[in-house]
């Protein structure tokens, strides 16, 4: 309960003057101490009379509100009140970063009916994951006008915000046609190299595909039969350690730090899960398993290669709730696991920073684990100052070498990768998920799988 602007009003007028009547008027103050006590009493009397103005008064909210990061969504509350109640309330909404709301607070006139009224917030998420409302406040003025009886209600509610894909599904709406040259389900032409079946030997079949211990059991050539792979495996892996923590900003091909104190603007572990996704999509309409993973200094989240629509969407579950931890990626760990759990060959692209040397050294180093099995593809985002000398403006002596020398370790990571079986792309932000989509296509019709 606080002072409303009625009783400020009041006192300004009333009380003033009588406190410098009293004053001036030694001798016979009581005049002045009477208004006083009037006044004293009439609010604590409305107080008294006030303090439960707000008892009937019950919010429900959702459990969940689901949001995509950057775009604007919608929390309803749910108001029941009974007939005593004010008709007039103030109503706060309890939300803290990254959740924002353009209106924090508002007025509603409760529906003379009885029946539950409705208020709507705008509400959008700056990070993706789950966070917490911490509930309504409500506000509603005593009998009198002299008090402003504050309450609140906590109803359990949580907002998950989403990697926002839309954006990025827009701007390659071109890949995801169901006609013409957007990523669908195609013809796959070519020998395969998933078994099939044995048969008799007939003419033109080659010697490395006659099956010898079959041919001896029957005592006549067996030759075994190929088909083309229709389903395979992706596996999208999220880097989630600290250097996924910086602005994506700085990955772009815009000039350096364009953008990078925007608070809206996404991190790399968002733009990570956004391409993991939209990878997702092309995998499920192609006809291919997918399944995600995310590592810092362990595996965090693995979700096996499934099918379908409902498998796509658990994989967004899983990967939303995954946030930045202030730790360094351990490379040896996570592709030890990956050689563990996942145990058909499937095409593994990972997410992450190489960028610091001793992390690209380590990648390189433990490539091999999953390598023997997998066919691993590496998606890093390069720094917008990683660039040869004198290939753009200049920024400076020391600037320029040291985007030089980066640009320098990143391809030697990628030639050591390659030796090794493995892919690298060097992206930047703007083509980051284009490029991802059409290397799975280019393996997809070559059979590299």
């Amino acid at each position: 309960m606080v002072p409303a602007p009625r009783m400020v009003a009041w006192a300004a007028v009333g009380l003033a003057p009588a406190a410098g009547v009293a004053w001036m008027l030694a001798d016979s103050p009581w005049p002045a101490l009477a208004l006083f006590a009037f006044f004293a009493v009439l609010a604590a009397t409305d107080a008294l009379v006030s303090a439960r103005r707000l008892a009937g008064v019950e919010v429900t909210l959702p459990e969940a509100v689901r949001l995509f990061q950057g775009r604007e969504g919608e929390l309803a509350a749910d108001i029941a009140f009974p007939g005593s109640a004010p008709r007039f309330l103030r109503l706060g909404l309890d939300v803290a970063w990254p959740l924002v709301t353009p209106q924090a607070d508002r007025r509603v006139a409760l529906p003379e009916s009885g029946r539950p009224a409705r208020v709507a917030w705008k509400l959008s998420g700056a990070r993706q994951g789950s966070w917490p409302v911490g509930g309504i406040f409500l506000e509603a003025p005593s009998f009198l006008g002299f008090w402003e009886i504050r309450a609140a209600r906590r109803p359990a509610c949580e907002a998950r915000v989403y990697p926002n894909i839309l954006a990025e599904k827009e701007r390659m709406a071109g890949l995801f046609l169901g006609r013409g040259a957007g990523v669908h389900a195609f013809r796959m032409v070519g020998r395969g190299r998933e078994f099939e079946k044995l048969r008799d030997y007939q003419a033109g079949d080659g010697m490395e595909d006659i099956h010898w211990k079959a041919t001896a059991k029957r005592r006549r050539p067996v030759t075994k039969v190929f088909q083309v792979e229709r389903t395979q495996r992706v596996m999208a892996v999220v880097d989630a350690s600290r250097l996924s923590a910086r602005p994506a900003a700085r990955f772009s091909g815009k000039e350096e730090g364009a953008g990078q104190d925007d608070p809206m603007a996404p991190v790399l572990l968002e733009r990570f899960s956004a391409a993991a996704l939209l990878l997702g999509m092309a995998a499920i309409r192609q006809g291919d398993l997918f399944g995600v993973g995310a590592f810092s200094d362990r595996m965090r989240v693995l979700v096996g290669a499934k099918g379908g629509t409902a498998h796509l969407n658990a994989c967004r579950e899983a990967l939303y709730r995954v946030t930045p931890e202030p730790v360094s990626p351990d490379y040896y760990e996570s592709f030890s696991q990956l050689a563990a759990r996942v145990s058909k060959r499937s095409l593994l692209v990972f997410f992450t920073c190489l960028d610091d040397a001793a992390l690209a050294e380590s990648f390189v180093a433990n490539v091999g684990l999953a390598a023997r099995r997998h066919l691993v593809l590496a998606a890093v985002l390069v720094p917008a100052r990683a660039r040869p000398l004198f290939s753009g403006p200049p920024r400076g002596l020391y600037p320029d070498l040291a985007g030089h020398l980066l640009h320098k370790e990143l391809k030697k990571a990628q030639r050591e990768l390659s030796v090794r079986g493995a892919g690298l792309l060097l992206l930047s932000d703007e083509n980051l998920c284009p490029a991802v989509v059409q290397r799975y296509v280019s393996i997809k019709r070559r059979q590299m799988l």
